[in-house]
């Protein structure tokens, strides 16, 4: 079963209607969206998750840019938690750019 999905431009934007077709249907993240009593467990506690996160990043009402360091590091526990510390490589280089964990 092939997906495919749009092309979109350097400004967000969808081009014309050309199509890519994606070669790997179902990845580790797509296991991840179809466990229902998990995508729940998401729903309930992320939001929280994330407004504490914020809240241990303000600083006099405003919101520091560490505050992304901390929604990743919520992200990676939940990889961990579903996939298991073997499955997901948290040994990635720091100068590697866009990459923070490999599942």
């Amino acid at each position: 079963m092939e997906r495919k999905r749009a092309i979109v431009g350097s400004n967000g934007r969808k081009r014309r209607r050309k199509w890519k077709t994606v070669s790997n249907p179902v990845t580790p993240l797509d296991e991840l969206f179809r466990d229902e009593a998990l995508c729940e467990k998401i729903r309930r506690k992320l939001p929280f998750l994330f407004a504490l996160a914020e809240q241990q990043a303000s600083r006099a009402g405003r919101v520091g840019m560490e505050v992304g360091t901390l929604r990743e590091q919520i992200l990676i526990a939940l990889l961990i938690y579903k996939f298991g510390e073997a499955s997901v490589d948290l040994d990635i280089p720091i100068t590697e750019h866009e990459v923070d964990v490999l599942v």
